[in-house]
């Protein structure tokens, strides 16, 4: 599920994170939680049936909470990871599990020292351009070692998006247009 430009959700899946990162690394699970994580945020993409559990206000959160346990059980997913899943679905938050599993990414990331920074193009870049792009993001890594990867998506229209770690830099075209538009329906009412 994509939140676009979303900071509410953004915070409320950082708040999330941080808590589910203090006990996975108390209990020594950070990295099976984060692949527990990644892993549950990837079933509810892919599966039509699951987002609609999750999504439709019919299903009671304790038939939700029964699904998602037999899931959890079914993959052999247990421990800190599936605590948070559960967690997430008692309180009804499952929908926002794919920036919580990124969020605790960076943040486990973050604690060994490496910095994942995602680069979103409207349209691929020159290698020179690369190259020049990774040297202006290794200047505010910290001297954390850059886990970089670059994505093209035509529907930015224009400018760039990039995240580093948990922090999002958006300036695309297509942003730039909604917060114009936004803007342009408030002046006429």
């Amino acid at each position: 599920m994509k939140f676009e430009n979303n900071s509410a959700v953004f915070a409320l899946a950082g708040q999330y994170a941080d808590a589910f990162f203090c006990v996975a690394k108390k209990i020594g699970e950070i990295q099976a939680t984060s692949s527990i994580l990644d892993k549950f945020a990837c079933f509810i993409e892919s599966s039509d049936d699951l987002r609609i559990l999750i999504d439709n206000p019919v299903f009671s959160s304790g038939t939700r909470l029964s699904v998602v346990s037999k899931l959890l059980d079914n993959y052999g997913f247990c421990g800190c990871g599936a605590d948070c899943i559960k967690l997430l679905t008692r309180n009804g938050r499952l929908n926002i599990l794919s920036v919580i599993a990124k969020s605790f990414r960076s943040k486990m990331l973050k604690d060994r020292g490496e910095l994942e920074v995602e680069v979103i193009t409207a349209c691929s870049l020159s290698g020179g351009a690369l190259e020049a792009l990774r040297a202006a993001l290794a200047g505010v890594s910290d001297g954390r070692d850059i886990i970089f990867s670059h994505t093209v998506d035509p529907f930015i229209l224009g400018g760039l998006v990039v995240y580093l770690g948990d922090l999002m830099i958006d300036t695309s075209i297509r942003t730039k247009l909604s917060s114009l538009t936004c803007l342009m329906e408030k002046g006429n009412k």
